[in-house]
């Protein structure tokens, strides 16, 4: 069997883990802070365009349990 892979893209970025949903708000308002007063965005070599995601993965259960 081949591996073909149609498209890809790596995700560089900053992270946090959230462990108090109360919290989830003022922590991710700090990391996008983070985002912008380090000037991340130009740090990031070979970029392919200025779009930016958000990404929310590895989740340990729902909204209620750390994420």
């Amino acid at each position: 069997m081949e591996n073909v892979i149609e498209n890809s893209m790596v995700i560089a970025g900053i992270s946090t883990i959230i462990e108090d949903p109360a919290q989830a708000s003022e922590q991710i308002s700090a990391l996008w802070e983070l985002f912008w007063k380090e000037n991340l965005p130009e740090k990031i070599s070979n970029r392919f365009n200025n779009t930016i995601y958000a990404i929310y993965h590895q989740y340990t259960g729902d909204h209620h349990q750390p994420y």
